[in-house]
């Protein structure tokens, strides 16, 4: 659906002020407990706490980061 690169979440971490750095990138999915299978089942480390939720946007958001095959750091989120 929709994508876009991130250059930190809260402004304060390694990424923060740093010329062309991008902490993460963020993918929207429409069932977040699918993609999260699906990247499990590819053998993608998971480094957050599993599927998370936040109170943002309209109705919340729930999503998971993974590390890419280059380290990179991927996140999933399926806004409510």
């Amino acid at each position: 659906r929709n994508c876009r690169a991130d250059s930190n979440a809260n402004g304060n971490g390694p990424a923060a002020g740093v010329s062309g750095a991008i902490d993460h990138i963020a993918l929207d999915v429409s069932d977040i407990e699918e993609a999260y299978a699906l990247v499990q089942g590819l053998g993608y480390p998971v480094v957050s706490q599993g599927i998370e939720s936040m109170n943002v946007w309209e109705n919340g958001v729930r999503y998971f980061t993974i590390l890419g095959p280059n380290q990179e750091r991927v996140e999933f989120n399926q806004y409510l």
